[in-house]
């Protein structure tokens, strides 16, 4: 059965790769130019307003040919009434298949969807009769499991920073167009050797509900440092990008795409691990160069920061798990700022060592500033499952990490939110750019209910997820919510 066949434990197949941490160096390179960024806006993952009369969610997810996985989606609704839907799952053969669904009040789903008849690779179409529902999707297979959010809008360019095609690795690009109208992109790679724009993947034709696939490995080979932007000529279109490792440290990252550069960038919680490695890579797809400082705290207060210039079209991998500065096993905040141009993006790769609890290494997006300010002044987090479906055994919350974003003090209140009514996980003052993380019991109160956060400034959300290897290998964000929901 091919992965698009997708029965009630939503089974799909991928491939395993591997991948290489690269030292702390800059990838300096030139490009023949790109799509300008999206103008300021609202985040790619918004959850809109309780009261709106219908919202939409693109999963553009995993699948390949080879090597069983499963994988789901989850519906999280923020409200007080329940939300119906569609869902219409579209695979690269062109085959479709819809679900209904409906979301309960206070509650999370993960629905079994109708498989299509054919294809390897799928995405997912969620279409909602009302707002406050949050979307998520997560993957599982023989080398782990990672979850992140699918996104509420389209966008005329999307931006990877993380990934390698180093040997025995590989990573594959999803394009989904959920539009009406003909999309026709361009594909370019950052590498250090110079900007690749493979010949295969330019003017790349994206039909009206249309999934196209693109293996990065098979024209960018044995790369250490491949950041990847995807453009459109025509149109707009969603994008996410799948990362695989293999044993000895194994492991399997869904990562949702950037719709444009961002001046900060926050990583709540990081940890670096004996024996492991980690980095955080930061791509300018501009322009003009980019003058970027990533500050790092301890608990106990700041760290020295650590500054470059990075060159128009170019990846600073800054090789954290090398920086002395850290030590070992302590929980720290990266706050990544630039200036000079649009911005810059950023993500983090964390590998540890074999004998780590699998999955031992992933990637994940850094928390951007649009997704800080929310609206409402609230998010929530997703839970990785329901008491009946989850993507592996075990998975639950392990850490809530949030980051006061603002330069003054903040009041902040998180609580777990289910059918049967709310209940406090935390709540305090944070001081500026401090960062509280809630674990233990204070958390497993919550179970795999979702977790609302609120507060009185913007605020970087997110939660590591177990089982894992280290901090930073399973996160997601926290999603900001358009509106206010009544009772917190």
């Amino acid at each position: 059965m091919s992965p698009a066949h997708r029965s009630s434990q939503h089974r799909w197949r991928v491939v395993a790769f591997v991948v290489i941490v690269v030292a702390g160096v800059a990838v300096i390179v030139g490009t023949q130019g790109t799509t300008a960024p999206e103008a300021p806006g609202t985040p790619a993952a918004l959850v809109s307003a309780p009261d709106a009369e219908s919202s939409a969610w693109y999963c553009a997810g995993p699948g390949t040919a080879s090597n069983s996985a499963q994988g789901m989606i989850v519906l999280t609704n923020t409200t007080a009434r329940s939300v119906t839907g569609t869902i219409v799952s579209v695979t690269d053969s062109g085959a479709t298949a819809r679900t209904s669904v409906a979301v309960p009040a206070h509650s999370a789903v993960s629905p079994s969807l109708t498989p299509p008849a054919s294809g390897s690779w799928a995405s997912d179409i969620v279409t909602l009769a009302g707002g406050g529902v949050a979307v998520t999707q997560a993957v599982s297979g023989a080398s782990g499991w990672s979850q992140a959010p699918c996104q509420s809008s389209t966008s005329a360019a999307w931006y990877f920073p993380s990934g390698t095609t180093t040997s025995g690795s590989g990573l594959a690009v999803s394009l989904l167009n959920p539009t009406s109208a003909a999309v026709v992109v361009d594909l370019s790679f950052v590498t250090p050797n110079g900007v690749i724009h493979p010949i295969n993947y330019q003017g790349v034709v994206l039909q009206p509900g249309q999934l196209v696939v693109k293996d990065v490995g098979s024209e960018v080979q044995n790369t250490t440092t491949v950041s990847t932007v995807v453009s459109a000529r025509t149109g707009r279109f969603v994008a996410a990008e799948l990362q695989l490792f293999p044993a000895p440290a194994a492991g399997l990252s869904l990562v949702s795409g950037f719709a444009r550069p961002e001046t900060r960038w926050v990583i709540p919680q990081a940890q670096e691990v004996q024996g492991g490695s980690s980095e955080i890579d930061v791509l300018n797809p501009g322009e003009v160069a980019e003058s970027v400082t990533v500050r790092l705290r301890l608990p106990s207060g700041p760290l020295a920061p650590l500054s470059a210039t990075v060159a128009p079209s170019s990846t600073w991998v800054v090789a954290t798990s090398q920086q002395t500065r850290i030590p070992d096993g302590a929980s720290y905040t990266a706050d990544i700022e630039s200036s000079g141009g649009a911005g810059v993006i950023v993500g983090r790769t964390v590998r540890a060592p074999a004998s780590a609890s699998a999955p031992q290494s992933g990637a994940a997006g850094a928390v951007d500033r649009q997704s800080m300010s929310s609206p409402a002044g609230q998010w929530v987090v997703a839970p990785p499952g329901t008491s009946t479906a989850q993507p592996v055994s075990g998975a639950a919350p392990q850490y809530l990490a949030l980051t006061n974003a603002s330069g003054s003090v903040e009041d902040y209140r998180a609580y777990g939110v289910s059918p049967s009514g709310e209940r406090p996980l935390a709540s305090g003052s944070l001081a500026a750019r401090s960062t509280v993380v809630v674990s233990g019991s204070a958390l497993e109160a919550a179970g795999l209910d979702q977790i609302v956060v609120r507060s009185s400034g913007p605020m970087a959300v997110s939660q590591n997820a177990a089982p894992s290897g280290a901090v930073g290998v399973v996160t997601l964000p926290g999603l900001p919510m358009g509106a206010l929901i009544g009772g917190l």
